[in-house]
This record gives C-alpha cells, sequence and structure tokens, in this order.
C-alpha cells in the first residue's frame, strides 16, 4: 500500500465502523500521511500488522462523535511491534505528531513493543487510552507530546524512556494543566529516563504500582510541575516496585524514588510510599529525603538484607 505525495495536512483516510475492526495486512510504504477513523460515535478500529519501516507519513488515529456526543475509546487499534507503526519520519523536521492518537482513541498493546525510532514522535491529542496486556510492556523509548489526557488501562507496564514535551512539542513550551494528564488505572507505570515524565501530572489508581530501576539516578524525576503526584488508593499510599538490573550486590543498596520540586515534595510526606520487598529478598530499611543543590527533593529508599535474627527461648 503505498502512499505519496501528500502535503502535510492532506491524508488518505481509511473509515472503519459498524462494530468492524480491518487489520491491513500488506506492506505500507511512502511518505504520504494516514488517517484511520470511526464516524458517528460507531464502534470500530483499525490495525496494522506489517513492519512498516519503509513508511514514513504521518499516522494519524481518531474518532468522530455524533450530535455532540463522544464515547471515549469506541475507535481501537491493536498493536503489537513499534514498527507497525512506520520507520523513520521524513515528510517533516517536524518530528513531534508523526504519530497522532486523537479524540479519545484507544491503543491495546498485546506484545512487548518499544518505540527506538527517534524521528516518530506521538502525540496525545485530547486524549487516549493505552491498554497493555498483562505480562507486556510498552516502551516509550521516543518523544511523547501531551497535549490532553492520557489514561494507561490493563496489566501490563507503561515504561516512560524517552522525552516529554507539550502542546506543540517545542522544547521551550511549558506544560498547561488539563493537557498534561497521565492517569495509571491499572498494571505499572515504569520511568526509566530522567526527560520522560518531567511537567506530567500523573495519578495512581487502586491496584496500580511505580517501578523504578535499582540503577536510576533519580527515580520518577519531575520537577516542571508542582503537582506530579495523585495517590488514589484506599490506604492513600503508592506501591513502588523496585526492580533488579544486576548490578545489585549483597551490601545495602540506595536507591531515588521520586525527585520533585520542593514545591510539590512539602505536601507528599516519605511515608506515601510503600516499598515492595525485590526479587533478590532485599526489603525496605528506610526512606528519607534528601534536598538536592538545585533545590529539588528526592526520596531515597536504603534497601538490604534482613539482618541475622537469634532467639533464646
Amino acid at each position: 500500500m503505498n502512499l505519496h505525495g501528500n502535503t502535510s495536512g492532506s491524508y488518505v483516510s481509511i473509515y472503519c465502523g459498524q462494530s468492524k475492526h480491518l487489520t491491513i495486512n500488506a506492506d505500507l510504504c511512502g511518505d504520504g500521511n494516514l488517517k484511520t477513523y470511526n464516524m458517528n460515535n460507531q464502534i470500530g478500529g483499525l490495525s496494522l500488522s506489517h513492519a512498516n519501516t519503509n513508511f514514513h507519513g504521518r499516522l494519524l488515529f481518531t474518532q468522530q462523535a455524533q450530535d455532540g456526543v463522544l464515547t471515549h475509546c469506541q475507535f481501537s487499534t491493536y498493536l503489537g511491534d513499534a514498527r507497525n507503526w512506520g520507520g523513520a519520519y521524513t515528510a517533516s523536521s517536524d518530528i513531534h505528531d508523526a504519530i497522532i492518537l486523537d479524540n479519545f482513541m484507544k491503543v491495546v498493546v498485546t506484545n512487548d513493543v518499544d518505540f527506538t525510532e527517534p524521528t516518530r514522535g506521538i502525540t496525545v491529542r485530547g486524549g487516549a487510552t493505552l491498554e497493555v496486556q498483562t505480562g507486556r510492556t510498552m516502551r516509550l523509548s521516543n518523544q511523547v507530546t501531551y497535549a490532553g489526557v492520557e489514561e494507561k488501562t490493563g496489566a501490563g507496564t507503561l515504561d516512560l524512556a524517552g522525552t516529554a514535551r507539550f502542546i506543540d512539542g517545542a522544547t521551550a513550551t511549558a506544560p498547561v494543566a488539563e493537557t498534561n494528564v497521565l492517569n495509571i488505572l491499572a498494571g505499572a507505570l515504569k520511568v526509566s529516563s530522567k526527560t520522560a515524565a518531567d511537567g506530567l501530572a500523573v495519578s495512581f489508581a487502586e491496584g496500580t504500582r511505580l517501578v523504578v530501576p535499582s540503577d536510576s539516578s533519580d527515580g520518577y524525576y519531575n520537577v516542571k510541575w508542582d503537582v506530579p503526584l495523585t495517590i488514589n488508593t484506599t490506604s492513600g499510599k503508592l506501591p513502588v516496585e523496585v526492580e533488579l538490573t544486576g548490578s545489585e550486590g549483597l551490601n545495602n543498596i540506595t536507591v531515588p524514588i521520586c525527585t520533585f520540586s520542593a514545591t510539590a515534595a512539602a505536601g507528599i510526606p516519605e511515608t506515601a510510599f510503600t516499598v515492595k520487598k525485590m526479587s533478590n529478598g532485599f526489603r525496605l530499611k528506610s526512606m528519607e529525603k534528601r534536598v538536592n543543590g538545585d533545590g529539588s527533593v528526592t526520596y531515597l529508599a536504603t534497601l538490604g538484607l534482613p539482618g541475622t535474627q537469634i532467639l533464646f527461648r
């Protein structure tokens, strides 16, 4: 399927509705733009099944309302490989919207995927739901531009490993309230990059968790936004999983869980985090706040093996 000659504002459009889901079982190539959507608030979807590394245009997934009524997640797409959504983006030098997830559509992630192509930026416009299935990880190593509300569902893991930008994707554009939202409604959020979540307003629902690699330098780093964390759990505490990276020895380790601005940290106590026992047996020994030279505050967890206990009877 060849797409050529589109201008930046022109798309080849494919409509899917009436409870039908179309899978394009063919190679997508060219530098044109493709728009896939439903109409009249109908259930529908479209998926790309091939490794479309020869597709260099923009890809837009969206959905449309009927009589002013828009139901979230009526239009969906299944994703099993990041290459399904194209190779290097060459249609424009502005790469922030090479992929657009628009108007509260849904992506269902069925396999481990990693967006490693740096020119294939993703923009969340209005809103989108990422449903990552059990045992799967969606790793975003590219630029993600937030211009709406992103919701993570499914028991799998969303791994933020790239760079967060806002509204128009420009480096200087600051986050804007209600368009920088990431709601973790199920499963886990992993933050693998210092730049991947800076400026987001992240909330965690009951049964979710934050994952931090044991060799992280900053944990979940967010100093651009003064309300970086909302914990919507019954206990008011956020479960944290420290992930083994192979660098651990037998001695205690100190792992940064989060780094926030001083304003944000003033309202979040150390007790807000419940660090789970690690798979190597390490347990939480202490949690403290450290004030950094730039005025930010890091929550440091010290973990290690429990000491020997001798009982006299």
